[in-house]
């Protein structure tokens, strides 16, 4: 069956990437509990491949573990850990091209909480976000349309 990226997949990332705890809670429970390859995970993928593209064009590898030692430092000890060895292979597999093969949920995890560093960094207008999503929505069909 083919994959469809829907609207609710780019609401969901935005919920996500905004920290919109009311928008999010009910759609948490509609997010498929599958391995195989689903909008939700496409989404994300494109979206955080999107904002690695932009943070860390023509960047280094030094510039990455910055990136994730802030991102930690940031976050606080409140807040869930972002195993940072873990942090930087997912921005770099972005970087380098390497072919993430099937995630862990913590990679999916990862995926999420550092797509949210990376926006909340950039700190876009909700113009901006929309064109940010927008343009992960077309890599994602893109992607989807080729499985």
């Amino acid at each position: 069956m083919p994959v469809e990226i829907t609207d609710w997949h780019v609401r969901l990332v935005r919920a996500f990437v905004t920290q919109d705890v009311e928008a999010l809670k009910p759609m948490l429970s509609h997010i498929p509990k599958s391995d195989e390859p689903d909008g939700t995970v496409l989404m994300l993928r494109a979206a955080f491949f999107e904002a690695c593209r932009r943070r860390f064009d023509g960047g280094t590898r030094a510039d990455v573990i910055r990136f994730v030692s802030h991102a930690r430092i940031r976050r606080g000890s409140n807040a869930p850990p972002i195993d940072p060895a873990a942090a930087e292979k997912l921005v770099m597999e972005v970087l380098t091209g390497a072919p993430a093969e099937g995630l862990t949920d913590m990679e999916k995890s990862l995926y999420i909480l550092l797509l949210g560093e990376l926006i909340e960094d950039e700190n876009p207008t909700w113009d901006q976000l929309d064109a940010y999503l927008e343009s992960a929505r077309t890599r994602a069909e893109r992607i989807a349309a080729t499985l």
